[in-house]
């Protein structure tokens, strides 16, 4: 019996997660609902499409690229940062 496959292989790698990682931040752009969980991103959001696509290869079971380049994700402490997000806000993201 083969072993399963981890869901970064299962999508199809980096390619795939790129794909993803692409079609959330354009939909961020195009959406107006989304006006609001855009504008708590930097103008360039370059650098943010490429955090989210290394901490997703990792967190999909692919390799760990983030960590070696950024650090540990700390996501709860980057998340104590004093930012107001509306209730409906906070639905949609």
């Amino acid at each position: 019996m083969s072993e399963p496959k981890c869901l970064y292989d299962s999508i199809g790698g980096i390619d795939k997660v790129e794909e993803l990682v692409d079609r959330f931040y354009d939909l961020m752009v195009l959406d107006p609902s989304l006006t609001e969980l855009r504008a708590m991103h930097p103008q360039d959001i370059s650098s943010s499409r490429e955090k989210l696509k290394f901490f997703l290869t990792g967190w999909m079971g692919g390799p760990d690229i983030y960590s070696p380049k950024y650090g540990h994700p700390m996501l709860r402490a980057q998340s104590m940062v004093d930012v107001h997000v509306s209730s409906l806000g906070r639905l949609r993201y």
